[in-house]
């Protein structure tokens, strides 16, 4: 909840003596540009990595959504500056206000003119404050990472790191060979304002042959396509609370394509097989003042390794400290802008994807993704209107001139200085309650029903893991010996919101043939279908009613692939096909999980080998941003 704050000067009495002495009062015309307050800043939403473009050589659509209309409309602009500033003057057929064409044309003495560019000085700075966010895709060595996280998993700020933390990910780790920087984006951007940055990549690939026939003969046609990599930040960073926090709309993705020019003589021409890595998160978190915050997930393809996406804004211009007028002078009422986007914005699901076993024909093609849907929970600004004029000093309001109105994410309020007082508190509660966040994780491992047994005696007989059990499962994990650690994710999201955080690998296969036949000549014609592997975690978490428990509904999707095997139809045909085998590993339920805690879940036997289990640790951590 941020504040800005302005005395109001009512100047009549001043007015009113001077026409009674007979003095001519001196007036001037003033023009303010108000575009800052009557226009809404223009969203630019950036693509979506996740899809491939269709046509070819479209580009891929950005996920487009309404943006929060904060702007003051002309009237409302009008109303505020004539009702608090020297209302009765205003009577006077020589003072006058109207808007043309964008701009404020007001017609007033010198000291009322002084007071309206006051306050359109505070209205400005509340209203354009600028946010800076960098971001960096990170391949980090999986025993520092699993250690670093372990470490905050047991802490109060979870995911959250100091500027020490991330000058230590990204100064002194990659001299050690820790920490390789595989992408980064920096942009800056209106308070509010959806934005992208990142750098893309378009690489032409041969991804399918059309076969025609006519009699004895046949050709193949060459079907070219695209493959996107790169890194995106999509994100819409707004300033909120006491502290100058951040809260960000946060979508981010990074792509890569590991083989390019692989190539495969299908029979009937040649085609590219090349095999795409792409890690995405999309959520909706709040980052305190000089923090940072923190993604991971396994690499898609490379062991050993996972993709850190570490995020990082700053809030670069803020409203004056100021605005409240000379020292000494305690006006008696004051105009404050208080900002309650985090109690009245509706915080977004982002469903996440469904694996799917074998999808379309494009090699950057993945899962049918769900569109996401704004129905997180969020206060109506009318009824917190409301709240306020019944709740604080209900008689006061009667007076005409105190007000209080809602735009867009803003409260207006004009009101004497101990009411501000008590609506400043009264704010500052809600919002407490509001900025609450989970930081989960989920682990797949490997190992034998007896190693399992010693390390966590409880699993299967108690709901959560102790502490002990938890450590020594983490300590194993590190040395990845008895334990083979397999899909990973660590992600955060808001307090029942439904965010998603994917690992996946894209692979082009020739999955089978259509056999063209004309008269005596016959053919096949390669079928290409790409298949996806990787791991989907989805997930919708719900602080309990006592504030230490987390209710999580989940769903998460392990699928491990095999290296296609190239089969060859000779001698019927001389086209070729690839055979694989796909692993899942699958989990969806409803649990509560302590803070700190974690719930291990049993899956079976590991690819058939009865000898191994694969687990899955699910663990979560409440944020409380302060």
């Amino acid at each position: 909840m941020r504040i800005a704050s302005l005395p109001v000067i009512i100047a009549s009495a001043l007015f009113a003596a001077s026409l009674a002495q007979g003095q001519e009062v001196e007036r001037k015309m003033r023009i303010y540009d108000c575009d800052f307050l009557t226009v809404m800043k223009e969203d630019m939403p950036g693509p979506d990595l996740r899809h491939v473009p269709s046509p070819a050589d479209a580009p891929p659509a950005p996920d487009v959504e309404a943006g929060e209309d904060d702007s003051i409309s002309p009237q409302m602009l009008r109303d505020m500056i004539t009702y608090n500033i020297d209302p009765d003057s205003w009577d006077n057929s020589n003072n006058k206000i109207e808007f043309q064409e964008g701009k404020l044309v007001v017609v007033q003495t010198p000291a009322v003119l002084d007071e309206i560019e006051r306050m359109l000085d505070v209205l400005r700075n509340a209203k354009i404050r600028l946010v800076n966010v960098q971001a960096w895709a990170l391949l980090v060595e999986n025993a520092y990472l699993h250690d670093f996280l372990a470490k905050a998993s047991a802490s109060a700020t979870g995911p959250l790191v100091t500027d020490e933390d991330a000058a230590y990910f990204l100064g002194k780790l990659p001299d050690q060979g820790l920490v390789r920087i595989a992408g980064r984006a920096s942009v800056t951007c209106f308070s509010g304002q959806r934005v992208h940055a990142g750098p893309l990549k378009k690489t032409a690939y041969i991804r399918d042959v059309d076969v025609e026939v006519a009699q004895r003969m046949s050709i193949s046609d060459p079907v070219m396509g695209f493959i996107l990599t790169g890194f995106i930040m999509d994100v819409r960073p707004s300033a909120v609370g006491p502290g100058d926090s951040i809260l960000m709309d946060l979508r981010i993705s990074h792509a890569t394509c590991s083989n390019p020019d692989a190539q495969i003589e299908s029979g009937s021409g040649p085609i590219n097989t090349p095999q795409r890595e792409i890690v995405s998160v999309e959520s909706t978190v709040m980052v305190p003042k000089d923090q940072g915050i923190l993604f991971a997930a396994a690499h898609p393809s490379m062991a050993g390794y996972s993709v850190v996406f570490l995020v990082r804004p700053r809030l670069i211009s803020s409203e004056k400290k100021d605005a409240e007028g000379k020292k000494g002078d305690v006006p008696k009422r004051i105009l404050r802008i208080y900002d309650v986007r985090l109690l009245v914005s509706r915080i977004r699901h982002y469903p996440g994807p469904e694996i799917e076993f074998i999808y379309g024909s494009e090699a950057g093609a993945g899962p049918g993704f769900s569109e996401p849907v704004a129905e997180g929970v969020g206060m109506d600004p009318q009824e917190l209107v409301e709240m306020i004029k019944t709740g604080i000093e209900e008689d006061s309001w009667a007076n005409v001139r105190n007000s209080i109105s809602s735009v867009g994410t803003s409260l207006i309020v004009v009101q004497e200085p101990s009411v501000h007082g008590r609506i400043e508190e009264f704010l500052k509660s809600l919002w407490s309650r509001r900025a609450v966040m989970i930081f989960s994780s989920v682990r797949y491992f490997s190992t034998d029903a007896e190693t399992l047994r010693k390390l966590a005696p409880s699993a299967g007989s108690a709901l959560t893991l102790e502490t002990k059990e938890i450590d020594a499962i983490d300590k194993e994990l590190k040395r990845g010996k008895s334990l083979r650690l397999g899909r990973t994710a660590f992600t955060t999201s808001f307090n029942r919101q439904r965010s998603n955080l994917i690992s996946m690998r894209q692979t082009s296969v020739i999955g089978d043939i259509d056999v063209e036949v004309a008269d005596t000549a016959g053919i096949g014609d390669p079928i290409v279908r790409v298949v996806s592997d990787g791991l989907a975690f989805d997930l919708l978490p719900s602080l309990g009613g006592d504030g230490k428990h987390v209710m999580y509904t989940f769903k998460s999707q392990a699928v491990k692939m095999t290296d296609p095997i190239v089969v060859k139809l000779e001698p019927h045909l001389k086209n070729v096909v690839h055979r694989f085998d796909v692993t899942y590993e699958n989990l969806q339920t409803c649990i509560t999980i302590p803070d700190g805690g974690a719930v291990l879940f049993i899956l079976g036997p590991t690819d058939g080998d009865m000898s191994r289990i694969t687990a899955a640790l699910v663990s979560a951590r409440i944020v409380r941003v302060q």
